[in-house]
């Protein structure tokens, strides 16, 4: 059946909605310690993709050393390469946004009175009052602040989601019975084979393109391709032959390749040089 993204504000119930969803649909529910034990494959990138997990928006100096392209080709990734199991619940990590133009995806936003919020927040943290207003605060201030750094909206914008819940006025199970009839709709139902042919396409491209960033100074000047039987292709330039040849070799070592086709051109520029316009 169709992918479902889940993005909840803390207090909404979004994870209890998520839970009795996944039981009842048999669906496998990808939560962050899940994500965490995904992000072995990633190499050095581990560290920034552990930061993406928590949904946390760089600090000054990681921005610095680490533009917002290589944040949003981490999350990139390891959305695609979640979604590429089927069959799952993603709950937040941008994952509506990232998964926007694939077929075949019901994209859920749940939310609840301010108020209610924080009660809840007091009974499921065990909390007073003042600390549960401070996390609620806090986690809408980091969830706007992560959305708006990577993908420059507002996340609260209804316009990103197929189907807005508030649990103010709708109970748990009622939520899930909604999402449950949403997700069988035939719209989504006729292109669940095509969206798992451009998730596997798109999570194992990109995979190859952070992986061999490590051996490529030029990989901002690369382009990966995949197709359904793991044969990748390489085009770009590359500053010398030994350079194409460890891309190729780390391209090879990436899980589910089983060819690769090397078109990489050799153009070597003089240290400082500026690459030809156009690239």
């Amino acid at each position: 059946m169709a992918i479902i993204t889940i993005s909840r504000q803390l207090g909404s119930g979004g994870n209890a909605i998520a839970s009795k969803l996944a039981k009842s649909l048999g669906y496998n529910l990808v939560e962050k310690a899940r994500i965490h034990e995904m992000v072995t494959d990633y190499g050095q990138f581990r560290t920034e993709l552990e930061k993406v997990i928590n949904e946390e928006k760089p600090r000054f100096l990681d921005r610095f050393f680490r533009s917002q392209e290589i944040y949003l080709d981490l999350l990139q990734c390891l959305i695609y390469d979640i979604a590429s199991i089927g069959d799952v619940i993603i709950m937040g990590r941008g994952g509506h946004m990232i998964l926007k133009d694939v077929p075949g995806i019901l994209r859920v936003k749940v939310i609840s009175p301010h108020e209610l919020r924080v009660k809840r927040v007091m009974e499921d943290q065990g909390v007073s009052r003042e600390t549960a207003e401070e996390l609620v605060y806090q986690n809408d201030r980091e969830r706007t602040g992560f959305m708006r750094y990577l993908f420059d909206i507002d996340e609260a914008d209804p316009n990103f989601y197929d189907l807005v819940i508030n649990t103010g006025h709708l109970s748990i199970q009622t939520a899930v019975d909604l999402i449950m009839e949403a997700v069988k709709a035939p719209e989504l139902q006729s292109v669940v084979s095509e969206s798992m042919d451009i998730l596997k396409k798109f999570a194992l491209a990109k995979k190859v393109e952070i992986i061999v960033s490590e051996e490529a100074s030029s990989s901002s000047y690369m382009t990966v391709q995949a197709n359904a039987h793991g044969v990748v292709t390489l085009e770009g330039m590359v500053r010398s032959e030994e350079e194409r040849q460890k891309v190729e070799e780390k391209a090879l070592s990436v899980r589910g390749v089983t060819e690769v086709i090397n078109k990489l051109s050799v153009v070597e520029i003089p240290p400082g040089a500026e690459w030809p316009q156009g690239w």
